[in-house]
């Protein structure tokens, strides 16, 4: 993938808000980054709240941590409905 296609994917994705060259999710959503895996499937990078793009590079920023990957790295989005977002304790919804 490339930073066009991954813009385009992102601008058209009703649960982030654009800020510039950042997306940051709504708090209503859960956002994982889909990534390109060696073999098998694409791996998820879960919880995340903010993406930045810039020219060569993606700074994707979950709870925890922050990476920064270069598009040919990135496979797509997937995104939760809000009802099946979880907050608080294992095994409860909000």
């Amino acid at each position: 993938m490339n930073r066009e296609l991954f813009e385009t994917i992102l601008s058209a994705e009703p649960a982030l808000d654009r800020d510039g060259d950042a997306f940051d999710v709504n708090r209503k959503s859960g956002l994982s980054v889909l990534l390109q895996a060696t073999s098998g499937g694409p791996v998820p990078l879960t919880r995340v709240q903010r993406i930045t793009l810039s020219d060569a590079i993606a700074r994707i920023e979950t709870e925890k941590a922050t990476y920064t990957l270069p598009y040919e790295h990135l496979a797509g989005l997937k995104v939760d409905r809000a009802d099946e977002v979880r907050t608080g304790r294992a095994g409860f919804g909000a």
